[in-house]
């Protein structure tokens, strides 16, 4: 098995020269230097090695099959609702604390849109809280949080929703949530407001894509038949995301 040497390193040898140069040390005094020198170098060799990965944060495991290509991707699936998204992905970040591990976080899973046909990769340029609404100028009453993923070109071409809204409800045509929004160019969904905030308190990079499963206009059931039609998409795009983004 071979060595990886840093393009940093120095020989202890070399090292030991510069310390007797530097210090006018006589040759008698060789030993001290040595032992200056393998200090310095245990110091270099002791250092912290970090390591970069796309941690991809999915609500419900029906929506995507995806299997990691490499150990620089790690999956986890939350269940529904922003309370469980927050708690399984700050425990989980919890728990790698001590691996050094630099974590870029994609949420991506489903949305109903009351403007993109079923099936439609969406990006949205920011994340709203949509449980919390006060009828005039909502958005000066919540937080925001945006979407990383509008600084890479990979998606400029992508469509784009003004905002997604996390709600802890299933919204239709008929709930009166659904009336108060179907004149904007938004996504609903139940998680990503969650995990952008655990995001930002952790100061990870946070990206979210999102595909379309309805258009408001079904059932919860109707969202389980429907999955295996998008899978492919979801998976296609996870796939896509870590490619650009980790090499």
């Amino acid at each position: 098995m071979g060595s990886v040497i840093s393009p940093n390193f120095t020989p202890i040898a070399t090292k030991t020269n510069n310390i007797m140069r530097k210090m006018k040390l006589p040759s008698m005094l060789m030993p001290v230097a040595l032992s200056i020198a393998f200090t310095s170098c245990s110091k270099e060799n002791n250092e912290v090695i970090t390591q970069t990965k796309v941690l991809v944060v999915i609500a419900h495991e029906d929506e995507s099959d995806y299997m990691p290509a490499d150990d620089k991707i790690e999956v986890i699936y939350t269940g529904m609702g922003k309370l469980n998204a927050a708690l399984k992905v700050s425990n989980y970040l919890k728990d790698q604390k001590e691996h050094n591990t630099n974590y870029i976080i994609l949420n991506i899973g489903t949305c109903g849109s009351p403007n993109y046909p079923v099936g439609s990769l969406v990006i949205p340029k920011k994340i709203y809280q949509g449980d919390i609404f006060i009828e005039e100028g909502f958005k000066d009453h919540t937080s925001a949080y945006t979407n990383g993923i509008l600084s890479l070109s990979f998606y400029k071409n992508a469509l784009q929703a003004d905002f997604v809204l996390s709600s802890d409800q299933f919204i239709n045509t008929s709930s009166p949530f659904y009336q108060k929004f179907k004149d904007y160019n938004c996504l609903f969904e139940m998680e990503a407001y969650a995990i952008a905030s655990v995001a930002s308190e952790s100061k990870i990079p946070f990206y979210c894509i999102k595909v379309v499963s309805d258009n408001c206009d079904g059932t919860p059931k109707d969202w389980g038949n429907i999955l295996s039609q998008i899978r492919p998409e979801i998976d296609k795009a996870i796939s896509d995301f870590c490619k650009e983004i980790l090499h």
